[in-house]
This record gives C-alpha cells, structure tokens and sequence, in this order.
C-alpha cells in the first residue's frame, strides 16, 4: 500500500492548524516528473478561513493544487498505526499525492467560499 505524507492538527485558529501541518510537511520526499496534489480536510471550525488555509498551505509546502471539504468532523489513518477520527472539536487533516504530470485537473469552485452563508454551531 502506497503511504502518503500527511499532517493533522487539532489547533483551533486555521493559521496555527496551517502552520502546524505545513512544519509536519517539510521533510516530504520530492519526486522529479511528478505533479503534488494537496487534499485538505476540515471541521467546520475552520470553514470561514478554508482558503486562507489553502493560501498558506500552498506557499509554505511549494503544492500549487489542493482539493479538500468541510465536515463535522475527520477521520485518519496512514495505513499502519495512526489512525483516529474528530468530532465536535477543531481538526485539519493534510495528505499530498504525486501524480504523473497532467494525469488530473482541478476544477474551479462553483460558488465562491465567501458566498456561502455557514451557521455558527448553536
């Protein structure tokens, strides 16, 4: 089973969860001939700032693409013995995949993030 690099962070304000999971990130193996695709999973906590998160994400790890949601909660596992799912709390999950270049394209979103009216939990 192919283990990709992933980070998560239970930190509840998207600069430090961002931050956090990028630092978890710097020593990730490079592949030449390859193109990186970042997959972003958060709590609502974070949904008002997702893409401040992907800013972030996208300079300080060097991936350009990212694809993602928002849900009520996450859950992870690496494919041997970290493994675990949050509810109800602040959690952001990053994993990155190498592909062989122009094997995908990212669509643009349908509705701006900033169009979309998201409750505050009661």
């Amino acid at each position: 089973m192919t283990k990709f690099p992933f980070a998560i962070s239970h930190a509840p304000d998207w600069f430090d969860a961002a931050n956090d999971m990028a630092i978890q990130l710097a020593n990730r193996p490079q592949l030449n001939d390859f193109r990186p695709l970042g997959w972003l999973y958060t709590t609502d906590t974070h949904a008002k700032n997702l893409d401040n998160m992907v800013s972030h994400l996208r300079e300080a790890t060097g991936v350009h693409d990212w694809d993602g949601s928002i849900g009520m909660g996450v859950c992870r596992h690496n494919g041997h013995d970290n493994f675990g799912e949050r509810f109800g709390s602040p959690a952001a999950i990053v994993m990155l995949s190498d592909h062989k270049k122009e094997s995908f394209s990212i669509l643009p979103p349908l509705v701006a993030l900033s169009l979309i009216h998201i409750s505050e939990p009661t």
